[in-house]
């Protein structure tokens, strides 16, 4: 298993993944971009409430729905992408902490499926507000840990350029 892990080949295919995914990902949510919906699905996720929720809903039209539920609906499969991708990333950095943050970036993506479940239940007609205040919350955190984790990989990174710009000195 430890094999799995540290191959490079791994990494490659769920990099390719994770690029064809944003891809989609970034088509599904030109529709949904306008003057109060400017930086698309994202800004439903951070609506916070149920009014800007609404807001949100109500400027889109038939087909900006429909994107956002094919655009909620295939988040399922790029959280495991992305999150499979930067534990395989962390796993390859040298300090032992690296599995607090392995552990960080799966509870993100199971953050994500909680956040996606509030937006359908949104999309779909539950206007309680309930859904608009955990899409938030949830949507926050995960993007809170996904940087946390991020920047612990460029920090190991830098370690690393140091460490090979010191021992080619």
């Amino acid at each position: 298993m430890k094999k799995l892990f540290q191959s490079t080949k791994l990494l490659i295919i769920i990099g390719m993944l994770l690029i064809i995914s944003i891809v989609i990902m970034r088509y599904l949510d030109t529709p949904l971009k306008n003057d109060i919906c400017k930086n698309g699905i994202v800004s439903f996720e951070l609506a916070k409430n149920i009014d800007n929720s609404n807001n949100i809903l109500n400027s889109w039209d038939n087909h900006a729905k429909q994107s956002a539920k094919y655009s909620l609906y295939f988040d399922f499969f790029f959280f495991i992408n992305y999150a499979i991708f930067i534990a395989l990333l962390l796993y390859k950095t040298r300090y032992k902490i690296k599995k607090g943050f392995i552990y960080l970036i799966f509870i993100a993506a199971s953050f994500d499926v909680l956040e996606n479940t509030a937006l359908l239940n949104l999309v779909y007609g539950n206007s309680n507000k309930i859904w608009s205040a955990l899409a938030y919350y949830f949507a926050s955190i995960k993007f809170s840990l996904i940087i946390l984790c991020l920047m612990y990989l460029i920090f190991n990174g830098f370690i690393l350029f140091y460490k090979k710009i010191k021992i080619n000195r």
